[in-house]
């Protein structure tokens, strides 16, 4: 009975986990930095998530700015943006 129990629990924090992030990625009338964690570029060979190699920013709700760390990105991120 325990091992049911403790199984179930497990399920049900993985599927709060999974609806917080369903939740983060919801259009609202700002934007949020959290729409761009699943987005990834090509960065010297290996796909990184773009919260990984840039800062992202939302100073105005219609404005976001990203801001590379290294200036070889921002080709990659122009071509994502188109």
């Amino acid at each position: 009975m325990h091992s049911v129990t403790s199984a179930s629990e497990e399920r049900m924090k993985k599927t709060v986990a999974s609806l917080k992030d369903g939740f983060a990625s919801l259009r609202t009338g700002r934007a949020s930095a959290s729409l761009f964690d699943k987005i990834k570029v090509d960065y010297y060979g290996d796909k990184s998530p773009l919260n990984q190699v840039a800062n992202i920013s939302i100073p105005e709700a219609r404005l976001i700015v990203i801001q590379p760390w290294d200036k070889a990105l921002i080709g990659e991120i122009e071509m994502l943006a188109t």
